[in-house]
């Protein structure tokens, strides 16, 4: 197309003279179809990039919804996976305490019965005291019987160290246990996360 009829269609109507820069065989009738064609592609063409605005403009948004949904998913997630971790490590920390108050009782059953032998010491010595003074069979028998409570008495400490120590052990196990458990479902919780 001729630079004098782009400019022609460019503002819409032809200028004075432009017309006849054409050629001789096209009648202004042509032209006018001509422009009348360019103005209706224009509109066209116009339309076209309209919605093709609207499009990206839709496309973008749709994006941002989703990007903001993953967002969202990503945060319930991670708070998931906080909670998931201060429970249990509330469950370890209950379980710690739970072993100490247990080591307490026992220490405190222990510091007991220690007092109790003690005075069942006192007590059998002053019976071996007057059993001397009466008879030395009396007192042969006094020195058996002191002999077989010392006997029991480090037996029974030695069992409650025994079960002092057990118990230890077995809080100690415990408290391993809840670690491997709180560790597996921090794992799987971990696993469930990245799928």
């Amino acid at each position: 197309m001729p630079q004098d009829i782009q400019q022609a269609v460019k503002d819409k109507t032809p200028r004075s003279g432009e017309l006849a820069a054409l050629p001789s065989n096209v009648t202004p009738e042509q032209i006018g179809q001509l422009i009348g064609t360019i103005h209706s592609l224009r509109e066209a063409l116009e339309y076209a990039r309209v919605d093709k605005e609207k499009s990206v403009q839709a496309a973008l948004a749709s994006n941002s919804n989703e990007i903001a949904q993953y967002k969202a998913t990503i945060a319930a997630l991670r708070d998931a996976l906080e909670q998931s971790r201060v429970d249990k490590e509330k469950s370890v920390e209950a379980a710690v305490a739970a072993s100490r108050d247990e080591v307490g009782q026992l220490r405190a059953m222990i510091s007991n019965l220690r007092d109790e032998l003690d005075k069942a010491k006192i007590v059998r010595e002053n019976s071996v005291q007057a059993a001397l003074a009466s008879s030395s069979d009396l007192i042969a028998q006094l020195k058996k019987t002191v002999t077989s409570l010392r006997d029991a008495m480090t037996q029974m400490q030695e069992d409650h160290a025994r079960n002092l120590q057990m118990g230890l052990v077995k809080s100690q196990d415990e408290i391993r246990q809840l670690k491997e458990t709180a560790a597996i479902l921090r794992g799987k919780l971990e696993e469930q996360v990245k799928r």
